[in-house]
Formats: C-alpha cells, structure tokens, sequence
C-alpha cells in the first residue's frame, strides 16, 4: 500500500469520526456563545503552519468567523474574542524568540505565547499558548497510527530524524552519537519523509530521540508526544502548559548529551517503563496540546477576563 492511498484511507475514515460527532454534540458546546473573529491572512505566508491548529480548535469549540483583521506585527496573529456583550482583542505569538513584542503587548488585552519562557515574564498577561505538531493532517492519522503503537510491533528501537540544513549543534552531536553506537537499532537521520510515513516510524519505534533546536519546542516533539511515545530528549528553556516532567511525560537527558546513548539504551530494555512514559506522554498531549485543549485553554482566560467586573484587575 502507498503513502498516498494510505492517506487517503486515513482521511475518509476521519471524516466518517467528525460526521458522526458534530450529529452528536450539536448545540452542546461549552464556548456555543463564545464568538471568535480570525484574521483572513496572516502576517506571513507559511504562518497557517502555526495558526491554523488554533483556528480550527477554535472554530469546534466557538462561533469562529473569518474576517478582514489587520496583522501589523510579524509572527504574531491578532484575533478578537466576544461574551456576553464584552470584546477582547487578543495575540497568539508563534516566533521561535522566547522574547515578546512590546507594542504588541500594549495593544492586546492577552498575550498567548508559543515560545513561552520557562521562568515567565513579568506582565500576567502573557499566558502559555502550548505548540503544535507538524500538519494538521495529524488529526486524519491520529487514530491509525496510535493503534500501530498500541500493537508494538516495533521495527526500531530508536528513532529520530534532523536535518542538516537545519539542524543545531546539539541535534547533530546528538545523531553522530547514535549513528556510532552498536548497543539497539538506531533509524534516523537526515532523509525527510512523508508527514504520514514519519508517523508510522514514531509509531513503530519504542523511543524517540528529540531535541530542541534553535527555537526550542519543535513540530517532531509534539508528533511522538501525541502518537504516544516514550521520548528522550534534552530539557527546554520554553515551558508547554501543564509542564512536561523528567521521567514521567519524557526523560531528560544532560546538557551535554553525555548519557544520551545510555538513556535510550535503558529505556530500550525497560519495557514497563518505556510504555508508562509512553502512555504519560499521549495523555499530556490530549490534556494540553490537542488543538481542542489549545483552545479550551484560550478560550477560558478570554472569558475570565470578559466576565470580570470592569474594576477588577484579572491581570497587570
């Protein structure tokens, strides 16, 4: 079978899911009168790699319409949030820069930020938006290959994939290490594959190698996170909502990557523990990442703020 007709099996019986589900909870949504505006373009043109997993979150949970918005500022979207009576303008900022934009934040009533710092920022505005895995397309295969790794059926023992256009110091250190070493089946490297082939390697792999590159939190983390994998990987300057904690969503290995090979190799031979992590990881992804968690989330600081008195100070 290939990738292709693959896919598109996967597709059809995704929309057969949604068809099913949208009969079933017509009318019953948490945010039904909660009224979201969403830009018509973005700032940038590859921007909807980021944006388009909260638009659609969005728009299963709430009355989304896209409209005509100016986006003045790069790499951030501007959207605007309505409730009883009350209209917030708000910012998802998706840069790779844990660092925000000033202006922006002067301008917005909330500050979703991917890239979130792990030790904060001083205004209270500023909230954690998450990140998002590598195509929306995850949602079409997510089912599929989440049954692929409940069979583990394992091809690799180790997985992980870099670029090396694009890859950092560490992320090419990292692979030397694992493509030198003789102790499990390491499957990785540089070739790109299909979105639904990269799937089905995380699927068919006890671990997963990720680390974080110039940006921190990547698509590849979020893809084995949501499979369900047991994931090393290297600890982040970026904090995710919910926090990934060593040894129960993850496990984090040194600065210096020096028990890299040690740790998978573990974690390789400690079957119990590896699909514990594994199974960890997938609920932490549903929790706090799915595009519908992403927007739960958002939608629930806007109402707050929309709901509290006008004398209060929810936030700075």
């Amino acid at each position: 079978m290939t990738d292709v007709v693959r896919e598109l099996g996967w597709q059809a019986q995704a929309q057969a899911r949604r068809n099913v589900l949208a009969l079933r909870t017509r009318g019953t949504g948490r945010w039904g009168s909660v009224s979201v505006a969403w830009p018509r373009q973005y700032d940038w043109e590859l921007a909807s790699k980021w944006a388009d997993h909260f638009k659609w979150g969005l728009a299963e949970r709430a009355q989304l319409e896209v409209v005509d918005l100016p986006q003045p500022h790069e790499r951030i979207v501007l959207f605007e949030v309505g409730y009883a009576g009350g209209r917030l303008r708000a910012a998802l900022d998706y840069a790779d820069s844990p660092e925000l934009n000033s202006t922006c934040l002067r301008e917005v009533g909330l500050y979703f930020k991917m890239q979130y710092r792990q030790s904060g920022y001083s205004s209270r505005r500023v909230l954690p938006a998450g990140y998002v895995p590598g195509s929306l397309h995850l949602y079409d295969y997510l089912a599929p290959v989440r049954a692929l790794r409940d069979a583990r059926h394992f091809t690799y023992d180790v997985l992980g994939r870099c670029s090396p256009d694009t890859a950092s110091d560490a992320q090419r250190q990292a692979f030397e290490q694992l493509q030198a070493q003789t102790r499990f089946r390491f499957h990785g490297g540089a070739p790109t594959v299909r979105y639904s082939r990269l799937l089905r390697e995380v699927a068919q792999a006890r671990v997963c190698v990720d680390l974080p590159g110039v940006g921190g939190f990547g698509f590849p983390l979020m893809d084995c996170l949501a499979v369900g994998s047991c994931v090393v990987t290297a600890r982040h300057d970026q904090r995710l909502p919910g926090g990934l904690v060593d040894g129960e969503h993850v496990i984090f290995v040194r600065p210096d990557l020096s028990d890299l090979v040690d740790t998978c190799a573990r974690y390789v031979e400690d079957a119990p523990a590896c699909e514990r992590i594994a199974r960890n990881a997938r609920h932490f992804f549903d929790a706090y990442l799915h595009r519908r968690a992403l927007a739960d989330s958002c939608l629930r600081a806007c109402v707050q703020v929309l709901e509290a008195p006008s004398s209060a100070s929810l936030f700075d």
